[in-house]
């Protein structure tokens, strides 16, 4: 077993999960919530698969037996169950207002990342936690649930019936291309920190190139909309 494995597990309520880059033969800095599985039964897995050359990046799903799942935590499938109606309220609430046609458009799942984050800092209510990649925000939950959308029961509207926060969703982010999407979530991100714009445009970029003028029309725009939302709380 050779080279570094990026690992996901998934419990069947979505409530186990393990990232974490793996090394040849060590598995330093396993990150874990609520797992139950351990490091052994990880490299039996992985030791049947083909070696990768070293460095390269693998990606590993698993899906959990039931009887795998947290001890005592009858709920954990209906939580997920409500999280995944909350995501699926989400997509058809792009649908309906013109936003993103389902996850089959051009970059449909890339682009939902940055709509859901954007959608979280105008205060909709969204059970996920987002990294920050060179191509903006990225929720590594977010994407496995876009797999399993036939779980979704219940959960919450878009906004809350917020008509302001979603008006101003809806205007920062109507007709924008992926790129402009992802410099937004970096200005969402950085919102109000005072020469956030200059200090990201002076950080040296690797592959993916931001042009100054995208990058300030995102985060002028969302400074401007998102504060015109905040001002309009009562």
């Amino acid at each position: 077993m050779r080279g570094e494995f990026n690992v996901a597990l998934a419990g069947p309520g979505g409530e186990t999960w393990v990232t974490a880059a793996h090394a040849p033969y060590t598995w330093p800095g396993l990150g874990v919530r609520h797992s139950p599985v351990n490091v052994g039964s990880l490299a039996a897995l992985l030791a049947g698969m083909p070696s990768p050359a070293a460095g390269t990046p693998r990606w590993v799903l698993l899906t959990l037996p039931a009887q795998q799942g947290p001890v005592g935590d009858g709920g954990a499938a209906a939580r997920h169950a409500e999280r995944v109606g909350t995501l699926a309220r989400f997509i058809d609430y792009l649908g309906a207002n013109g936003i993103m046609d389902g996850l089959g458009v051009s970059r449909g799942r890339h682009r939902l990342h940055k709509y859901a984050y954007i959608a979280k800092g105008l205060g909709t209510s969204m059970d996920y936690d987002f990294d920050f990649l060179e191509n903006g925000a990225f929720s590594v939950k977010l994407e496995v649930d876009t797999f399993r959308l036939d779980d979704a029961a219940g959960g919450a509207e878009p906004f809350a019936g917020d008509a302001q926060a979603s008006a101003a969703f809806l205007e920062l982010v109507r007709g924008k291309e992926p790129r402009w999407l992802q410099l937004a979530t970096f200005a969402v991100r950085e919102r109000g920190r005072e020469g956030a714009l200059e200090d990201f445009m002076a950080v040296p970029q690797c592959i993916i190139k931001y042009d100054a003028k995208t990058t300030r029309s995102a985060f002028e725009e969302v400074g401007k909309i998102m504060g015109m939302a905040a001002e309009a709380v009562p």
